[in-house]
């Protein structure tokens, strides 16, 4: 794996790279929307290749590489625009299966369409799996050698590391809302039935051998269930249910000999908590829990798939570990050690050679991937995400806990700009959409980074409605649209005010989707506290978001009558209250959008300008909700650091003169 960095490096250099001439400091747009050379990286059993994806233009293509081999490398395409190969498997040292998905917009990950495809390592032997898009109706084998016409939708759920043939997949039909698990041939696309699940909208988890224990489900009620089952040949037993515990149940993993099954318990009160269940007892107990935060991942122990611990994010990253004094404890242990400031956990199963693959992220640190040979404990630098950025000249990003006006503790995240006093700035409060099931993340954000390298505080509040900090947390800003959710973000900046970070006088709101309207509702709530608010994707009229989305399926309907606010809503919807703000605003949004449709935008103009407010606005005609393509992307970010510097200070941006091709 010594020749990964060499071999990568090699090939990632024919694909289509942007050269931007690096500024003295700090860094400018061009340095934060350029594209990386790489999504993600795997190896194969043996250590004989490296599958890599790579972003081309509006697609992510596949590279199959043989280290050591001067021959270039083997890659794959998906046919259609704005494809992208992602969910990379090896099943054997020369065979691997990939996912396919379309990324439109500012969506951060590809959106699955069900589609799977095996392939060689050498580009041979090519079959879909499963998917409807490459094929109107899929031929897929039965067991028995009879083939039958059918559309399937598939997930691997365990590659099974001793079997170089099959792997265990989540398997849904269109026509039928039962999920099965089943075993599939890589090569043939033969599949036969393991069990079908008892509940519909199902997830189904494995244990170590490839045998699915586990299934979790709900149906249009949202009511989530969890059923078990000892072995292969048991049947499913119902474990909890949401509606007569209070409490959503999920697994997270198996012991090393999968007698001990590892839980989280969305608990009524408080974090969620890691439970140990015995699988020969039945019972269970609480092994981990945080006073404030839910885990935000799980610990493998080095080179295996078994689960040790779990994680808990922020500037200063917790590892808990189920048993602290274990020999695989004190592995992660030290390998953390090696990785000052950032997260870091193994990315594949040891190879043949003894060698892992490690990937490591900080909030000045992008990601990047590390070779680690177990035997001697080398670290080899492999590849890396924004490897042009210079993390000296980045902001760092720290936690934050507030208390709310009625006592409730609020975290947040506060980046201050690198090389400030980190007082008295321009400040940015830069609320996160959703509003539920959405929280804010210690690590690398290049939108921080963008308002950050331009000399403003950027202050991000994981409100209550947010995920993250338990079900309460969450619960708790259900029916509170511009009321106590909102109320959380006025008692943030005063709080960044009174510890003397902000200045009084320039404080501005920025958000996307809900955090574009809680932007319009800050300035309609509290006209005197903000000097501007920009709005991007937002939805402003909640009575036009309650109708449009409750047209839709019964789960629609369901989650916006339990989560929007009941009466009137023209009180908390800013387009209706537009005669209250009296500070500048800047809209953006896509026509194209179909989340936050385009006439939420238009409407809360025309509000705007009927009420005297001075109003910007940028639309695009080929975008949704989000900003896809690179050059709209600089002409957002240009048109926002342009109206935030008129209005509340900072540095003038720094655009390229024409598109970098």
């Amino acid at each position: 794996m010594k020749l990964f960095a060499v071999v990568l490096s090699t090939a990632l250099l024919a694909l289509p790279v942007v050269a931007v001439a690096q500024a003295a400091k700090p860094h400018d747009i061009e340095d934060f929307i350029r594209q990386d050379k790489f999504t993600s990286i795997e190896v194969s059993p043996k250590g004989t290749y490296i599958a890599v994806t790579a972003p081309v233009e509006d697609k992510t293509v596949l590279l199959i590489l043989k280290p050591g081999d001067s021959k270039p490398p083997t890659r794959i395409n998906v046919a259609g625009k704005k494809t992208h190969i992602f969910g990379v498997l090896w099943v054997s040292d020369d065979r691997l299966v990939y996912s396919v998905g379309v990324k439109d917009q500012l969506i951060e990950t590809p959106v699955g369409t069900g589609e799977l495809f095996a392939i060689n390592a050498d580009g041979s032997k090519s079959r879909q799996l499963a998917g409807y898009i490459r094929d109107d109706a899929m031929i897929v084998g039965r067991a028995g050698g009879q083939a039958a016409k059918e559309t399937v939708f598939m997930d691997i759920i365990n590659t099974l590391p001793e079997d170089d043939e099959y792997v265990i997949a989540s398997v849904f039909r269109s026509g039928s809302d039962f999920t099965t698990a089943e075993r599939v041939n890589v090569y043939n696309g033969t599949r036969s039935r393991l069990s079908q699940a008892p509940v519909i909208n199902a997830n189904f988890v494995t244990d170590n051998r490839g045998v699915a224990r586990f299934v979790a489900g709900f149906k249009k009620d949202r009511l989530r269930k969890l059923y078990y089952r000892k072995s292969a040949d048991a049947d499913w037993e119902l474990m909890n249910d949401e509606g007569a515990s209070n409490k959503v149940v999920y697994p997270i993993g198996f012991s090393a000999d999968d007698s001990i099954a590892y839980l989280v318990s969305e608990e009524s009160t408080g974090p969620d908590a890691v439970l140990a269940y015995d699988t020969a007892t039945g019972t269970s107990k609480t092994i981990v829990r945080d006073a404030l935060a839910d885990p935000t991942g799980v610990i493998n122990a080095i080179g295996k798939r078994h689960i040790i611990g779990v994680r808990y994010a922020g500037a200063t990253t917790r590892y808990e570990y189920f048993a602290p004094d274990s020999a695989e404890a004190k592995a992660h242990r030290a390998l953390q050690k090696a990785f000052p400031g950032q997260i870091v956990w193994v990315d594949s199963d040891t190879t043949a050679k003894g060698e892992v693959l490690i990937y490591a992220y900080g909030d000045r640190e992008p990601g990047g991937y590390y070779a680690m040979n177990l035997e001697t404990r080398k670290v080899n630098p492999v590849m890396f995400a924004g490897d042009w950025l210079d993390p000296t000249r980045l902001s760092p990003m720290r936690d934050v806990l507030f208390q709310a006006r009625d006592g409730r503790k609020i975290p947040a995240l506060l980046t201050l700009p690198a090389g400030s006093t980190g007082k008295n700035l321009p400040l940015i409060v830069h609320p996160h959409g959703g509003p539920f099931g959405i929280h804010d993340r210690w690590g690398y954000n290049g939108e921080v980074q963008i308002l950050a390298s331009h000399g403003y505080a950027v202050l991000q509040v994981n409100y209550r409605g947010s995920s993250g900090y338990g079900r309460e947390h969450q619960l708790a800003g259900y029916k509170q649209w511009g009321l106590t959710m909102q109320d959380d973000l006025t008692d943030a900046t005063r709080w960044a005010i009174a510890e003397g970070i902000a200045d009084a006088k320039r404080i501005c709101l920025f958000g996307a989707s809900y955090g574009g309207y809680a932007s319009l509702m800050g300035l309609a709530k509290e006209p005197d506290l903000y000097r501007c608010a920009v709005g991007q994707v937002g939805v402003y009229d909640l009575a036009k978001v309650k109708a449009d989305d409750s047209m839709g399926n019964d789960y629609a309907r369901r989650f916006f009558e339990e989560t929007m606010n009941d009466g009137d809503l023209g009180p908390v919807s800013p387009n209706r209250i537009a005669s209250r703000i009296k500070a500048p605003v800047f809209l953006s949004a896509g026509h194209e959008d179909e989340i936050a449709p385009v006439e939420h935008t238009e409407m809360m103009e025309a509000a705007l300008k009927a009420a005297g407010v001075p109003v910007e606005t940028l639309y695009f005609k080929t975008e949704g909700h989000g900003i896809y393509k690179r050059e709209h992307r600089r002409e957002f970010y240009a048109k926002l650091l342009t109206f935030l510097q008129k209005h509340i200070g900072g540095r003038e941006p720094v655009v390229a003169a024409s598109p970098a091709k």
